[in-house]
């Protein structure tokens, strides 16, 4: 009937170095606050072929906290670059020659690019410091989440 053979389920253990599998913590695998009876009658320890579900969870928190540990450690980099009061001096000899060479002397342009210097590193610091909030809020949240067997119970509530 297909024109292709189905490929193969990989036993997922497979992956991992063998001094790991005995070391992974037990995570809950099913819903903690779940009012479905369905859940009363599932063993939360199954295995399927040697591969606990706990194991799958604790592969998705660490995964996961493992990109937001990746992304704090560059923002907290750039955060570092943005907050030093270190001025562009090269912009601002081309500009202060620039000014010198204006006849008119009607603007300031090495003073206007310091204030909108200054103001654009004010707002790069807030966005920055947000940004670092709204990531952790999501990482306890989602976290929050799978732990709790949230999303298995919302996604029955929806069928």
């Amino acid at each position: 009937m297909w024109p292709f053979e189905p490929v193969p389920v990989m036993d997922p253990t497979s992956l991992l170095p063998t001094f790991m599998l005995g070391q992974l913590p037990d995570l809950p695998a099913c819903p903690s606050f779940s009012t479905i009876a369905e859940w009363s009658n599932y063993d939360c320890n199954v295995k399927v072929k040697g591969f606990s579900v706990g194991f799958s969870m604790f592969a998705v928190i660490a995964f996961t906290c493992s990109v937001f540990a990746f992304e704090l450690m560059l923002d907290l980099r750039q955060r570092a670059v943005i907050s030093s009061d270190e001025q562009p001096t090269k912009l601002y000899s081309v500009v202060g020659a620039i000014d010198a060479a204006d006849k008119t002397k009607k603007s300031n342009l090495k003073k206007q690019i310091m204030e909108k210097f200054v103001s654009s590193q004010a707002y790069g610091l807030d966005k920055i410091n947000f940004s670092i909030f709204s990531q952790f809020y999501g990482l306890i949240e989602g976290c929050g989440f799978m732990l709790l067997g949230a999303y298995p119970y919302l996604w029955k509530l929806s069928i």
